[in-house]
């Protein structure tokens, strides 16, 4: 658990689960925070959860159970939940089943949509790490950039909740809009055929379409 300067209950509530191992930090960001969690983990897997999110009780299991089933896959990744501020669980789109080389499914848009449905080999992490220069956006471009390198896989079982919330990161259009150009212009050099190019574009006019 990366305690990333948070000034509320967080320390009081740990002291009832020893187990966990916590790290303190001082506003280092959301990126930086963790890389800093992925040094201190021992597992084979990584699941990256946030504050105001939460797993549901099967998420990981089902996550685990497909990986069996696609022992290639660097991550697999599976749907969620949204919840109001109310507690009121919203419609959901089904997710999207995805296989194999999925990099081009990305750059037209991030099918994933919650980092928390993401399960990673933790070896990716030898190579890969989340880019804190960016100020959102940083799961997006770091599943582009091993989807243009592995095999990746989705499934449509419910793995997580995400909470809607006005103080959330991703309620700042403007910022988060900025944040994806950057994170799909940064792809550019490594585009390898016509067919990722203008996956990148209608990828482009997508996002600024949802966001204004």
């Amino acid at each position: 658990m990366v305690n990333d300067g948070s000034k509320d209950n967080t320390e009081e509530i740990l002291t009832n689960f020893p187990q966990v191992i916590k790290i303190n930090t001082k506003r280092v960001g959301l990126s930086a925070a963790r890389n800093i969690g992925i040094q201190y983990s021992k597992g084979d897997f990584i699941l990256f959860l946030d504050a105001d999110d939460y797993l549901l009780p099967d998420g990981i299991e089902h996550n685990v159970n497909h990986f069996k089933q696609f022992p290639t896959a660097a991550f697999v990744s599976g749907a969620h939940l949204r919840q109001d501020i109310e507690g009121n669980y919203l419609p959901v789109t089904p997710a999207l089943y995805k296989e194999g080389d999925v990099y081009s499914a990305l750059l037209l848009g991030n099918y994933i949509a919650m980092e928390a449905t993401v399960l990673y080999r933790k070896e990716l992490f030898f190579t890969f790490h989340f880019d804190p220069k960016l100020i959102a956006c940083e799961d997006y471009d770091i599943n582009l950039r091993i989807a243009r390198h592995f095999p990746v896989y989705s499934h449509r079982e419910f793995v997580a909740v995400y909470w809607i919330h006005n103080k959330s990161m991703s309620a700042d259009n403007n910022k988060m809009l900025q944040a994806v150009m950057k994170v799909l212009k940064q792809q550019v050099p490594f585009l390898q055929s016509q067919n990722e190019k203008d996956a990148l574009q209608s990828g482009m006019v997508s996002w600024n379409n949802y966001y204004h």
